[in-house]
């Protein structure tokens, strides 16, 4: 969500601002905005307007890629800096024989101690480097097993059979990474609040995986480098918009289920969680929806939604695409850019994957694969494990966010410990305002406090004290104020 633009901590100063103005403005259209969610609402408006317009204002591959490196730059800056490029350290675990494609239980580590588990669709009789999907998943709750309803294993399974491989890994707190011993979920709570004051984003673990799945491919000879694609659904849908935009290996990109304007993501109507949460999200440079697309640019795009979908609805990913479309047609491209909005819920379903073999298909010169699906046999969710007893924290040294945000805070504390015997008090303090400022994205201004009384059936009822106020504590922010006085001087 966007930052607050304002603290706490600086009631008392604008409450003196308050006190030092010698007349109450004249509130008209302002009076709808006084509160915070409104304020915050119509600040984001303005700032989406302003998206807009840089976006159009791109006609060269040059521009695009200075838009982008500045996009990349304001993204890599909320995400925090990335970790080390460590050894992987593969293990395979296991592997399923089937008639025409093979299943590869392999384990990587993405940070020391840090699995990830994936499964590894090959198809057989491979003669050659062969297209690739990686492929980030949402939120079933049983990860890369899931087989009901758009049924993820239908996907893989039918990609391997029309010559695809496919890497399917477990995202944080599915299939086999919930770290709380029961699948609970609360990877999207209580992680991502622990990784606040850390200055790494949760969203940071999850593109971190979906990157270091990219390197391991890189290290199979059956994989294809220049035909690597990512197509991920839902939250996984969010994924492929983020590694697609930040990692150029991907040549072709299919996020499903997920587009929409970054404004509607902040209105709470949205499945919005915690590691799609992006401080000023609807800025010009910021990673938000339009602007990620733009950085998938200019390699082939489809935008693949649901007809009958309330948390990613129609209407607003179809306004999405149209923007990225008339981005592609000013650049020369636009036959790479498409959009699909299959009759479905959420999700992956049948006719979705039905625009994904297609739209592969044509960008990986694979015209023979067809896109119809032929009868396939899911797996139960324990012949696909890869850890032991199905989790991931029964490995020797396994990590999770909260041992890493634990060992991070612990380096932190003792960072500021130094730097507290070396600095004077003074500058210490500067040391840790300064610090609170960059967590929080707060910019403080120096415009006058404007003041008026509310006209509202609230302070209609009310007696002179205390006093019914509107302040702008800052241009379009308006918040609601109760002023008690002395009766007497």
């Amino acid at each position: 969500m966007p930052a607050a633009r304002s603290t706490p901590t600086t009631f008392l100063l604008l409450l003196l601002a308050f006190l030092a103005c010698t007349a109450q403005s004249t509130l008209r259209a302002e009076e709808h905005y006084a509160n915070l969610n409104q304020s915050l609402h119509e600040y984001q408006r303005r700032q989406f307007e302003q998206c807009r317009k840089t976006l159009a204002a791109i006609h060269t591959m040059v521009d695009l890629e200075d838009y982008k490196k500045k996009v990349r730059r304001q993204f890599q800056k909320v995400l925090g800096p990335w970790p080390q490029r460590t050894p992987l350290k593969p293990v395979k675990t296991g592997e399923l024989e089937r008639d025409s494609y093979t299943v590869e239980k392999i384990l990587i580590q993405s940070r020391p101690g840090f699995y990830v588990p994936i499964n590894l669709y090959l198809p057989s009789g491979r003669k050659k480097p062969m297209p690739t999907v990686l492929s980030p998943l949402g939120h079933a709750p049983p990860g890369k097993a899931w087989s009901k309803n758009d049924n993820y294993q239908a996907r893989f399974i039918n990609l391997a059979k029309k010559g695809y491989i496919v890497c399917a890994y477990d995202p944080l707190g599915q299939g086999e990474r919930e770290p709380y011993g029961a699948k609970t979920g609360n990877h999207h709570q209580v992680q991502g609040y622990q990784c606040m004051p850390s200055g790494r984003h949760l969203a940071q673990y999850f593109i971190w995986d979906g990157i270091r799945c990219l390197d391991y491919l890189e290290t199979r000879p059956e994989v294809d480098r220049k035909r690597i694609a990512c197509a991920g659904c839902s939250g996984g849908g969010a994924l492929t918009n983020y590694i697609s935009a930040l990692d150029d290996r991907v040549t072709v990109s299919v996020p499903t289920s997920w587009i929409t304007d970054s404004i509607f993501l902040t209105e709470g109507t949205s499945g919005l969680h915690p590691e799609s949460w992006f401080p000023e999200i609807c800025a010009e440079h910021a990673p938000g929806t339009r602007q990620l697309l733009a950085c998938i640019a200019p390699r082939p795009l489809m935008i693949i939604g649901n007809q009958s979908d309330p948390l990613f609805p129609p209407k607003e990913m179809k306004a999405v695409f149209d923007d990225t479309r008339r981005l592609y047609e000013r650049l020369g491209i636009g036959d790479r850019v498409a959009y699909a909005n299959v009759p479905t819920r959420h999700g992956f379903w049948g006719p979705a994957r039905t625009e994904l073999y297609r739209f592969l298909n044509k960008w990986f010169d694979n015209p023979d694969a067809g896109v119809d699906e032929g009868p396939f046999q899911v797996e139960t969710e324990k012949d696909l494990y890869c850890a032991p007893e199905g989790q991931v924290r029964n490995l020797p040294a396994a990590e999770n966010v909260y041992s890493l945000n634990q060992k991070w805070m612990k380096q932190l504390a003792d960072l500021r410990a130094e730097r507290r015997k070396s600095l004077k008090p003074q500058e210490y303090a500067k040391y840790i305002r300064c610090g609170v400022m960059e967590c929080t994205f707060y910019h403080p201004t120096r415009t006058k406090v404007r003041a008026a009384e509310r006209k509202d059936s609230e302070s209609s009822k009310q007696t002179a004290n205390p006093k019914k106020l509107l302040l702008e504590t800052e241009p379009g922010f308006w918040s609601k104020a109760d002023l008690y006085q002395p009766q007497s001087p």
